[in-house]
C-alpha cells in the first residue's frame, strides 16, 4: 500500500487530499506544520511527502532539502506546492522530486504520487 504525509496548514485543503487519496485506496495521514514532519515520517515512513511551501513559520523548501539531505529520509519522494510565485530554481534548490501549482488538478497530484511510489498501475 502506497504511504503519503500531507503537510499543509490549510485544514480544509488537508481534509480533501487526504479523502482523495483514500478514495483510492492509499494510506495517507497529515499534519498542520513542519514541526511534526520528522516525528511523523520516522513512524509512518511515507513512500511520498506532499507540502505545502508557506507553512507559517516554516519554509516546506527548506523541509524538502533537510528531507533530501538526511540519510534515512533521502529516498522519500516530496512534491511541493503552493498558491504563491515559487521560482523554478528554488523548487530546485530544495531537492523537489515535483511541484504543483494552487489550485492543482487532483488528477496530476494523484499521478505523482503514483509514479513516484513506484504505483504505476
Amino acid at each position: 500500500m502506497i504511504k503519503v504525509l500531507v503537510i499543509d496548514d490549510d485544514e480544509d485543503l488537508l481534509e480533501m487530499v487526504i479523502l482523495m487519496l483514500q478514495k483510492y485506496g492509499i494510506e495517507a495521514e497529515s499534519t498542520t506544520g513542519g514541526d511534526q514532519l520528522f516525528k511523523m515520517m520516522d513512524r509512518q515512513h511515507p513512500d511520498v511527502v506532499l507540502m505545502d511551501i508557506y507553512l507559517g513559520r516554516e519554509d516546506g523548501r527548506d523541509l524538502c532539502k533537510h528531507i533530501k539531505t538526511t540519510g534515512k529520509y533521502a529516498g522519500t519522494a516530496v512534491v511541493l506546492y503552493s498558491a504563491g510565485y515559487i521560482t523554478p530554481a528554488s523548487i530546485v534548490d530544495s531537492g523537489a522530486d515535483a511541484f504543483l501549482q494552487k489550485p492543482f488538478d487532483m488528477k496530476q497530484l494523484l499521478s505523482y504520487v503514483k509514479a513516484f511510489s513506484g504505483a504505476y498501475s
